[in-house]
């Protein structure tokens, strides 16, 4: 009886190809959906490697395939439940969110909105350029700007720097051809805002615009582009003239000279601008039509003579316009026999300084001697206004004459030219901490610089300053000035900073085939680190070998462990050499009815680079086999016996009769590219 129900199995698999599509399993679903997701990421991420971009259609039909493949996997997911139910759906929401929603819709919105927008605005903007429409430059230049501000963050939020750098490319180009016409643009904004200002009337607001406006038009027409220079260039010849014609004089200038007040204006006038008010001293005054002579662009006002009174009598004559400050003459300086100020000694600006230059301010008719005396001895011939260098004590003595009548004003002050001494260590050093504190002392008084920036000094003239080093050589600066501004030459040393490395960082373990080689990444904390060469090392060189580069080749079967070595710090890792390939095997009752099997789900996750091919299927019932399948049964049942690099594979198998689930299992035997054969075997559990 066994025989003839294999054999009417054997049938019936022959015969209906095992009725894979039929009965696939949920995780083969899941796993098909998961490549689908894949797919679409690589419908676009291939080509764009490459530097173009892919063609949107096919990346819309892998897209919408994924979309489909995911909701149809979860659906088939929830209704199927079982232990396995909250582990395959957040299989497949973490590859949908990985492969979808942040690289694929990232890229086909980045897409839509660089050919939509900035491709459609750029080819309008070139084209209103070409045609020399500037009304249709200034809604495009208006478009692109927007899109530039608020829209091109959608190319930052694309998967993939080589995908970001194409779009971005297209961003640059809009960037460009819209900046080459930004004065273009500028100008003829300025021109329209100056055009409707001028319509409705200056009033005080709106003059400071229309000023500011014109000022923009005169300043931006010499660098707009040849294609608009001449419109430009036409229209401001007729809107400037109209503005200069509009707006009120300004006062550019007063001067007082010998009984008269002349008032120069920004423009040239035919009348006394309106609200004009002369000044005398602060006070509004009252002149007489017939005392202002118009000459051009100039006001001669003849203003009534004053009573001289005291030695010194100043006269200030301005002008106000509308609400704005005076602008006022230098001072009309009258004077009367009487006895002299005291003179006001200026140029020496403290008790102590470095150098003076006494000088006093003459009043016409006064004459001024001066005695000068260095530590109590007269200096000869000592003029007013001279340079006093030397280092000393001085007592300066300064006499105003007027018809025999003296006042005499006397000033001490001392010249230092003395340096600050200081002490600050300048030998060379190297350091292995970023903070480095500079100290040594200087004279009290005095201020510290170190490399520009100002270092605490105390009461006895102690300094320090905390300086944040760069890895390598620093270069330390200390420069003193005492409060006179006398400064020391600088003083410099390199202070080395060494940057050690605190960790290196390995993966846990890694595997490698016979004769095949993988690359290990050290990771050298920290990253700015001086010194991050790292040796590499082996425990067995009879089973992994590894080059300076961390390249490791297999030479036999078994593990050896893997050192990497960078300033004094090392990681290890496992490395196992084996040529048995990394499958992941699965086998359960997809249809179970007390305890026996109607229908069997096989499948195999393949882990491994390389692609192996199914020799056999053997499943056993109750610890004896029950049937086998070559791969010539497989592919003459439309099953590739081939199972690729990290690919699903399987299967079904319907019972007619059925199967013992007791003691039952799958057992697969596989060949790998170098002809060798391993076998994988599993359980056969309910879900």
């Amino acid at each position: 009886m066994k025989k003839i129900t294999i054999l009417l199995m054997s049938l019936l698999l022959l015969a209906a190809p095992f009725q894979a599509n039929a009965a696939t399993s949920i995780v083969t679903t899941v796993d098909r959906a998961i490549v689908q997701m894949q797919k679409a990421y690589h419908q676009y991420s291939d080509v764009t490697a490459t530097g173009k971009f892919a063609n949107i259609t096919d990346v819309y039909k892998q897209y919408n395939a994924a979309k489909a493949a995911y909701a149809n996997a979860r659906a088939a997911v929830v209704k199927s439940g079982g232990t396995q139910k909250a582990a395959l759906l957040l299989k497949l929401d973490t590859n949908y969110k990985t492969y979808i929603t942040e690289r694929v819709i990232p890229y086909i919105d980045a897409y839509n909105y660089t050919v939509k927008n900035v491709q459609a605005n750029t080819a309008a903007l070139q084209k209103g350029i070409d045609a020399g429409d500037l009304d249709a430059v200034q809604a495009s230049y208006h478009e692109i700007s927007y899109q530039l501000k608020a829209r091109t963050v959608i190319i930052y939020r694309v998967y993939g720097l080589t995908t970001r750098n194409l779009f971005k490319a297209y961003k640059q180009e809009a960037q460009d051809l819209r900046d080459s016409m930004m004065y273009d643009v500028s100008v003829a904004m300025k021109i329209d805002q100056l055009e409707k200002l001028l319509d409705g009337g200056l009033d005080d607001k709106e003059l400071a615009a229309a000023k500011d406006a014109a000022g923009k038009v005169n300043e931006y027409l010499p660098k707009v582009s040849g294609t608009f220079k001449a419109q430009l260039t036409e229209q401001a010849d007729v809107t400037l003239p109209k503005y200069e014609a509009a707006r009120p004089a300004g006062v550019t200038g007063v001067a007082a000279v010998n009984g008269t007040v002349t008032v120069t204006l920004d423009k040239q006038v035919t009348e006394v601008p309106e609200g004009l008010i002369f000044v005398k001293n602060g006070q509004a005054m009252e002149i007489a039509a017939d005392a202002i002579t118009l000459d051009g662009n100039k006001l001669v006002v003849a203003v009534p003579k004053v009573e001289r009174t005291t030695l010194k009598q100043e006269i200030v004559y301005g002008v106000k316009l509308g609400s704005g400050e005076a602008v006022n003459a230098a001072p009309l300086v009258l004077e009367a026999v009487v006895a002299p100020d005291a003179p006001v000694v200026t140029g020496i600006d403290g008790e102590v300084v470095k150098s003076a230059a006494p000088a006093v301010k003459a009043v016409e008719g006064v004459t001024y001697t001066a005695v000068l005396k260095k530590d109590g001895v007269e200096v000869p011939g000592y003029v007013l206004g001279s340079e006093i260098h030397e280092e000393g004590k001085y007592e300066l003595a300064v006499t105003a004459e007027h018809d025999g009548l003296k006042v005499s004003t006397e000033v001490s002050f001392t010249v230092d030219t003395t340096p600050p001494s200081v002490a600050f260590d300048v030998a060379d050093e190297t350091v292995y901490e970023g903070e480095y504190v500079v100290s040594g002392t200087v004279d009290a008084g005095a201020a510290v610089t170190v490399n520009g920036e100002a270092a605490t000094v105390d009461a006895q003239g102690h300094f320090t300053k905390e300086v944040a080093l760069a890895e390598g050589i620093n270069r330390i600066v200390v420069v003193t000035a005492d409060a006179v501004g006398n400064t020391t030459e600088e003083l410099s040393k390199a202070v080395t900073y060494v940057v050690k490395v605190s960790s290196v960082g390995l993966p846990q373990s890694a595997t490698v085939k016979i004769g095949g080689t993988k690359q290990l990444n050290a990771v050298v904390s920290p990253a700015n680190a001086t010194n991050k060469s790292v040796a590499w090392s082996t425990s067995d060189p009879g089973v992994v070998v590894v080059d300076e580069n961390g390249i490791v080749t297999g030479v036999a079967e078994g593990t050896a462990t893997i050192t990497a070595t960078a300033d004094g710090k090392s990681a290890s890792t496992v490395v196992t050499v084996s040529d048995r390939p990394q499958l992941v095997l699965n086998s359960y009752p997809s249809v179970l009815f007390n305890n026996v099997i109607q229908s069997l789900a096989v499948n195999v996750y393949s882990r491994d680079e390389q692609a192996v091919t199914v020799e056999k299927v053997e499943i056993y019932e109750k610890g004896r086999l029950y049937t086998t399948y070559t791969a010539s049964d497989l592919e003459s049942a439309g099953i590739s016996a081939t199972i690729n690099p990290y690919a699903s594979w399987g299967f079904s198998i319907n019972y007619k009769y059925g199967m013992w689930l007791d003691n039952s299992k799958t057992k697969i035997t596989v060949k790998t590219l170098n002809g060798k054969t391993f076998e994988f075997e599993t359980p056969i559990e309910s879900l």
